[in-house]
């Protein structure tokens, strides 16, 4: 259970689902023949496999807001290396946005809103890929926010970002369907709801290979708060050292959510790990070959809910390298080691 490493540990590496490498083409970014006779000033444009084209950040564009004001959708966007102090909007384009590795790349919100937003219908062909995404700060979703879209999320750090209402790293909310992979939600803060991750209103967010760690909220619901029928697939997911001032440190239920859990470490969250909100439609959640610190009876259900306790769950000691210093590598003494299952199917999913 837990977080999946590629390649140095959180990177995700060549041969993904993207296509990448990219491959240079004969054509530039306003379809003019390029040649050694001929060239362009600037960055060099490339072509992703299954993407009418990409250009390059910065070079002839300066801003990754001013490469996607001129892109459409089925364009690509690689950005180089450095910190860029703005907020982008993919504006209801379904293009992919690339950074060089979100170790270099970083997308800096400077206080002022939501670093990144997908607020206008986009799909899962929507991509955001290779960035630091931090220093947000907005209602909803200080370093993320979505509304009624489902973009796919890879290779991210999302971290340092705060919320006045509700997800302070990331709100997905009224019937968004994100795909959050590969990714690290850390040490981000909300003043009400949510610290690391909240799905609000029928959003069903899917979650593979993330860390959400000591991500704070003053009121309910540190690691991840689901409301309204809200039912998110967690996979190889370590939800660690969240906190809240009320409830939920870890994972928070209200009105009909129904997460389920599989290959998973629930650990180390205050003032508990998993609590159900009374008075409402009943919640649901169901694990498969997870570690939950407390085991089944540390999960407060208030009377409101049920709880699916499937094959496999575990209440041992993850033994992280060095949580306190952000460090969640399973030591090579690890009980959690070899755990997992890869045999659970959930929906189309997984």
């Amino acid at each position: 259970p837990g977080f999946y490493e590629y390649g140095d540990g959180f990177h995700l590496g060549a041969g993904n689902s993207l296509g990448t490498p990219l491959t240079e083409v004969t054509v530039d970014f306003d379809a003019e023949p390029r040649d050694e006779t001929a060239p362009d000033i600037g960055a060099d444009e490339y072509l992703a496999p299954n993407y009418d084209g990409i250009v390059e950040v910065p070079g002839e564009i300066i801003t990754i807001q001013g490469a996607i004001d001129i892109a459409v959708s089925g364009d690509s966007i690689k950005v180089a290396a450095g910190t860029y102090t703005e907020n982008i909007d993919f504006s209801g384009k379904n293009i992919v946005v690339i950074g060089s590795g979100r170790e270099t790349t970083i997308i800096d919100g400077n206080q002022s809103e939501s670093v990144v937003k997908f607020i206008s219908g986009e799909d899962s062909t929507a991509v955001l890929m290779g960035f630091t995404i931090t220093n947000g700060a907005a209602e909803h979703g200080g370093g993320i926010y979505l509304y009624q879209s489902s973009p796919s999320l890879y290779d991210l750090t999302v971290s340092q970002n705060t919320a006045t209402s509700s997800g302070g790293g990331i709100c997905s909310q009224n019937q968004s369907h994100p795909v959050l992979k590969n990714s690290i939600v850390v040490n981000n803060s909300s003043d009400i709801n949510a610290g690391g991750i909240r799905c609000w209103d029928s959003s069903n967010m899917k979650l593979e290979n993330v860390v959400i760690a000591n991500n704070t909220a003053s009121d309910l619901g540190g690691g991840l708060h689901c409301r309204g029928s809200s039912s998110p697939t967690l996979m190889n997911v370590s939800i660690i050292n969240n906190s809240s001032l009320s409830s939920a440190g870890g994972i928070y239920l209200r009105s009909d959510s129904n997460p389920i859990i599989v290959n998973s470490i629930i650990w180390g969250n205050t003032p508990q790990n998993i609590y159900f909100r009374a008075g409402e439609s009943p919640s649901h959640i169901t694990f498969y070959y997870s570690d939950l610190e407390g085991g089944q009876d540390s999960i407060v259900t208030n009377d409101n809910g049920t709880v699916t306790w499937g094959d496999g769950n575990i209440d041992l000691d993850p033994l992280f390298i060095d949580a306190d210093s952000g460090d969640f590598h399973l030591s090579d003494l690890s009980p959690v080691i070899s755990a997992a299952t890869d045999s659970v199917q959930i929906g189309d999913t997984w």
